[in-house]
This record gives structure tokens, sequence and C-alpha cells, in this order.
């Protein structure tokens, strides 16, 4: 359970990814997508502290818990609220795919978070090609 704790905010920000990708099939309203994004990162950043407490080395020495992964993602978290506060209001954005949009806000964001985390070169590889991954996958916005 203490390693899991570690991953929460990750946890959380991609059930809010999966929220905002099917509820924007479902949902008519164009911000619903953003307000998802932005309640994800609010609830993440909530539980941070309390996943940091989690111990130095967690999931079999794969991540850990340093002064450097902490202000990282404190700062990515932070990146990603402007980023979706930015788009809000954005025109180009406004269009049919926006859940897709915030969707790949979030999961982009899961990816970075452990990335500054990681301190095994496979965990590196993992995080650095969800993250490319999800750049090529993307919709042309």
């Amino acid at each position: 359970m203490n390693n899991l704790q570690f991953i929460f905010p990750e946890m959380i920000l991609f059930t809010a990814a999966m929220v905002a990708l099917m509820g924007g099939v479902f949902s008519r309203s164009r911000n619903f997508g953003a307000v998802v994004t932005l309640l994800g990162i609010a609830i993440a950043a909530y539980v941070m502290p309390s996943s940091l407490k989690a111990g130095p080395g967690l999931l079999a020495n794969m991540l850990v818990a340093d002064n450097f992964a902490v202000f990282f993602r404190w700062s990515i978290l932070l990146v990603a609220v402007l980023v979706t506060l930015i788009a809000m209001g954005y025109r180009e954005v406004d269009g049919t795919d926006t859940h897709e949009f915030y969707f790949f806000i979030l999961a982009i964001t899961v990816s970075m978070l452990l990335a500054v985390s990681a301190i095994n070169l496979m965990m590196i590889y993992i995080a650095i090609e969800a993250i490319l991954s999800f750049l090529i996958l993307r919709p042309a916005i």
C-alpha cells in the first residue's frame, strides 16, 4: 500500500483523463473536459503531500521521492493548470474534439510525473515512450 500511495496523484490524473475522454463523448458542454482536467489536477495536488511520505525507494526502486522529484512534480502540475486555463479561452480548441485535447494534457502530465521520479533506466524509458506516443497519437487540433 505504501508503494501505491506514491503514485496516487498519477492514478487520480489518469482517472480524470478517462473521465474527460469519455465524458466528452456524452456531454455537450464545451468546457467539460477543462473542468474535469482542473478538478483532477486539484485533487492530485491535494493528495501530493501525503504521497511524498511513501519512502525513498518505491516500486522495486524504480521511483524515488527526493527533492528533485518533489520540485518538478509540483512544477509539472502548475504548468498543467496554466496550459488548461489558457486553452479554455483559445478559440481553436473549441472544436468537436476538445475532450481529446484535455485527455492528452492529463496523459502527458502523468507521463512527466513518472519520468521525473524515475531512477531506473527501464522506468525512464517507459515514461518517455508514453510521452512520445501521446504526442504522435494526438489529433490534429
